[in-house]
């Protein structure tokens, strides 16, 4: 199985990381959900960690509205030539 960015070092590692937290979607952990950060040496509660996973989510959702938006409009940009410039 294949998730997420462990993935990309090893299947083994991915593997153990899905089953240390809940499988179900809603339980997607990220650098913002953790709950203390080292800032200067010393460990800095941060209070807005519950609200990571929903962060995640809500940036994870924009990009598919997005990509949806692009694939839609292709067949009226395209023969426009509204193409982005590649240099």
């Amino acid at each position: 199985m294949r998730t997420g960015g462990a993935s990309r070092y090893s299947e083994a590692e991915a593997e153990y990381n899905w089953r240390l937290g809940d499988t179900s979607w809603w339980h997607f952990y990220c650098l913002h959900s953790a709950t203390d950060e080292l800032v200067e040496g010393r460990l800095r509660r941060k209070w807005l960690a519950p609200l990571g996973a929903i962060r995640t989510r809500m940036i994870a959702f924009g990009q598919q509205a997005k990509f949806a938006c692009l694939k839609a409009t292709r067949p009226v940009r395209h023969p426009l030539g509204l193409r982005r410039k590649t240099s």
